[in-house]
C-alpha cells in the first residue's frame, strides 16, 4: 500500500438534516465491508488483500487486521561473536523487553483452555527434532542475503515490548506465502526455522520462525504459544503466535503488520494452542441462559405452584 486514500470531500448540504452525514458514512462504511468479505472469500490465509485501501480498514480494525506489508531486512553492521557473549546479549535483550514473569491467566479469544501433553502433536515434535539438529539462531548464521543473526540481535537489544514484538513480526513477514503441497508434497507441514528462511511456508511457519527467533532473544517459552485456530469469516484453519506480557496476550499475525491484542480478533477462534513444554486444547464458553427463572416458572400463573414435569 503506498499511503491512505484521501476520502471524499465533504459538502456542505444547506438545508439537509444533520443525519445526512452519518447515512454517507454508514454507506462507506457498508462498501467497505462488503469489498473486505468478497477478498477474505478468494484469499488464502497468508495472501495480502492487495484491493482493501488504507482509508477501508479503520472502519473494520476491531473485525480484521490489516494485511502483511513489505519491510526492509535489518542492514545494520555487525562483528562477529563468541557464544559467552552471544548469551550475554539474549539476556540483555530479555530485561529490556521488560520484566516478563508469569503469564496472565486471561481467555485467550474468549476461549476456555485445558493443559495437556504435546507428545501426541507428531508434527510439532519432528519439527523439535529438526530444529535442535540445525537451529538458524546461531553466530554466524543468516537470516536473509543482507542480515546476519547477530545484526538482527544488534538492533533487538535497542528495542524492547512492543517494539520488540512488531520488530520479529515484519521482519519474518516479508517471506512470501507458500502452501505445504507446493514446497514439501504434503498436506500439512510444520517447518523448522531454517526451512522456513530457506523455502518459505504457510501460517504456522511464520509463527514457528517468530517463536524460535523471540527464544533466541531471551523471552521465556512460558510466555509464547502457536495458537491454531478458525478465521471466522472466512471459515479457514490459519496459526499466529501469541506472546503474554505485560498483563495481556499479544498477536503476532502474517496477515499484518500491527502487533495487536488477542481481544481484537473477534473473527479468531482457537482450537489448540502449543510451546515446548504444554498443548492446550481451547473451547469457546457456553452462552448462559436468559432469563433462566423466567423460564423456570413459563406456563404457571402468579402465586400457582409450578407443576412436575412427567417423564413418558
Amino acid at each position: 500500500m503506498k499511503g491512505a486514500e484521501r476520502g471524499p470531500v465533504p459538502r456542505v448540504n444547506a438545508g439537509r438534516p444533520e443525519t445526512h452525514g452519518r447515512f454517507s458514512v454508514l454507506k462507506r462504511w457498508r462498501r467497505a465491508a462488503l469489498i473486505t468479505v468478497f477478498a477474505l472469500a478468494f484469499f488464502p490465509c497468508g495472501a495480502e488483500l492487495p484491493f482493501l485501501s488504507v482509508s477501508a480498514r479503520p472502519a473494520l480494525a476491531d473485525e480484521l487486521p490489516s494485511p502483511a506489508g513489505a519491510q526492509d531486512g535489518v542492514d545494520t553492521p555487525g562483528e562477529e561473536e563468541t557464544e559467552t557473549q552471544g548469551e550475554e546479549k539474549e539476556q540483555t535483550v530479555a530485561k529490556k523487553a521488560g520484566e516478563w514473569g508469569k503469564p496472565a491467566k486471561i481467555r485467550l479469544f474468549g476461549s476456555v483452555e485445558f493443559r495437556q501433553s504435546n507428545t501426541a502433536l507428531q508434527s510439532w515434535q519432528s519439527m523439535l527434532k529438526r530444529n535442535a539438529g540445525h537451529p538458524l539462531f546461531t553466530p554466524g548464521s543468516r537470516l536473509n542475503s543482507s542480515t546476519t543473526w547477530e545484526q538482527f540481535r544488534k538492533r533487538a537489544e535497542k528495542l524492547g515490548g512492543l517494539d520488540l514484538l512488531r520488530l520479529v513480526n515484519n521482519f519474518w513477514n516479508n517471506w512470501p506465502y507458500r502452501e505445504d503441497r507446493d514446497v514439501y508434497g504434503q498436506p500439512d507441514y510444520w517447518a523448522s526455522p531454517r526451512e522456513f528462511r530457506e523455502n518459505s511456508g504457510d501460517c504456522e511457519d511464520y509463527s514457528i520462525a517468530k517463536y524460535f527467533t523471540l527464544r533466541a532473544l531471551g523471552v521465556p517459552k512460558e510466555n509464547m504459544r502457536i495458537v491454531v485456530l478458525m478465521e471466522t469469516i472466512r471459515n479457514l484453519p490459519h496459526a499466529v503466535l501469541v506472546v503474554y506480557m505485560d498483563g495481556d496476550a499479544y498477536v503476532l499475525d502474517n496477515l499484518s503488520r500491527q502487533v495487536l491484542p488477542h481481544s481484537r480478533y473477534r473473527n479468531y477462534e482457537p482450537r489448540f494452542s502449543i510451546n515446548e513444554d504444554y498443548r492446550w486444547a481451547h473451547m469457546k464458553p457456553k452462552k448462559r441462559e436468559r432469563n433462566a427463572s423466567a423460564a423456570h416458572g413459563r406456563g404457571t400463573r402468579a402465586g400457582e405452584p409450578r407443576k412436575p414435569r412427567v417423564s413418558e
